[in-house]
């Protein structure tokens, strides 16, 4: 999900949707309207991100979540998107993340928890 067109730093098969207008806890619901099965939704500002953090199993567990050392997350990812559980989470505070994972404890999700790292 991007605002703008990707530049030559895009790997070859990746799919690049627009993002929507309005906050961020609206554009990131709609990347997860957009999805059909489960998803893991990343932000591009946690450099220390792996390809070993990135392999995610839903097995048993409904959603994974990746908290940051700011208060926010740096990953989230629903076995069953669904927009609700963003919508109305207040953005970029220190608590962003406190809430966030609370939202898909209320909903019932089984939670995993990814390891924490920073943003930038």
């Amino acid at each position: 999900v991007l605002d703008g067109a990707p530049g030559p730093w895009l790997p070859p098969g990746f799919d690049v949707v627009p993002q929507c207008a309005g906050g961020l806890d609206a554009r990131l619901a709609d990347a997860f309207a957009g999805c059909t099965g489960p998803a893991l939704l990343i932000g591009m500002d946690t450099p220390q991100v792996t390809p070993g953090l990135l392999d995610v199993d839903f097995h048993d567990c409904d959603a994974y979540f990746g908290p940051a050392e700011d208060g926010g997350f740096w990953a989230l990812g629903l076995a069953r998107p669904e927009p609700a559980l963003l919508r109305g989470v207040p953005m970029s505070t220190p608590v962003t993340g406190a809430v966030q994972r609370e939202r898909l404890l209320a909903a019932g999700l089984r939670v995993r928890d990814l390891p924490p790292l920073r943003d930038v």
